[in-house]
């Protein structure tokens, strides 16, 4: 028996970032608690540069001893595709990651990567990163391409619905390419993509379904595999949530 969907489609259920055991809340090692700084440590650096030259420049600048973060380096790429030529995608972008943040004393040592992958989760719509037409295995492979963090690239390329649009365009081996990430990391990106209108503001999950199905109405494959997914993914919204209460209570007591 298959514990989810995506299993079910036939690629590799690790490799899809497989929720049998999704660990909410999660298990990450060291945890910022919420007043040490840890969300404001992960916010855009002021002054940076808007446009750089991004192939390896993570990879260059943390052997540097640079520090520049995950996060300030996916900023840059996105607002780079995104503020200008596709700016509504850049406002939904930015809350999703601000939904990011709210989680970061949860996760510990992968906040850092929940907030790359949150303002970098829909690149995959810029022209320079279309290939298949499948936004979330695109931005995986181009953040790829341009040097990025192995597992920032398989938390965007498994966000959300892309299992389930991937096997509705038969690109469900595709997802192989990215290495393995926890559930609970796909779990928490596709409740922030899920938290975030289209406009950039806080949306019910319910809500922000029903709104996809509404625009994309009958027949297109969007609309299939929202459909298909939408059980498994308030399944996904609803173990966060749970984590969240969970992770407040540990704190009171």
């Amino acid at each position: 028996m298959t514990c989810c969907h995506a299993c079910a489609t036939g690629a590799s259920p690790s490799a899809r970032g497989c929720h049998q055991s999704p660990h909410w809340p999660p298990s990450t090692g060291s945890h910022a608690g919420p007043c040490d700084g840890h969300s404001q440590h992960l916010k855009r650096p002021a002054g940076s540069s808007l446009v750089r030259a991004w192939a390896g420049l993570y990879e260059r600048q943390q052997t540097k001893g640079e520090g520049m973060t995950l996060t300030s380096w996916a900023y840059d790429v996105a607002e780079g595709l995104l503020a200008d030529s596709l700016p509504k995608r850049w406002a939904h972008s930015q809350q999703v990651y601000r939904q990011a943040l709210d989680l970061a004393p949860m996760l510990g040592d992968d906040a850092d990567l929940l907030a790359a992958a949150a303002i970098a989760h829909d690149v995959g719509y810029a022209d320079v990163a279309v290939s298949t037409g499948q936004h979330m295995i695109d931005g995986g492979r181009y953040l790829q391409r341009v040097g990025a963090d192995r597992r920032l690239c398989a938390v965007v390329a498994l966000h959300t619905s892309s299992p389930w649009e991937a096997a509705e365009l038969g690109l469900s081996d595709a997802l192989n390419e990215f290495v393995p990430v926890p559930g609970y990391l796909v779990d928490a990106i596709t409740y922030c993509d899920l938290s975030s209108s289209p406009d950039g503001q806080p949306v019910d999950p319910e809500d922000r379904l029903e709104e996809v199905l509404r625009r994309y109405g009958p027949g297109h494959v969007v609309f299939r595999a929202v459909s298909a997914a939408r059980p498994e993914l308030l399944r996904m919204v609803q173990r966060v949530r749970d984590g969240v209460t969970a992770s407040s209570a540990h704190e009171l007591n």
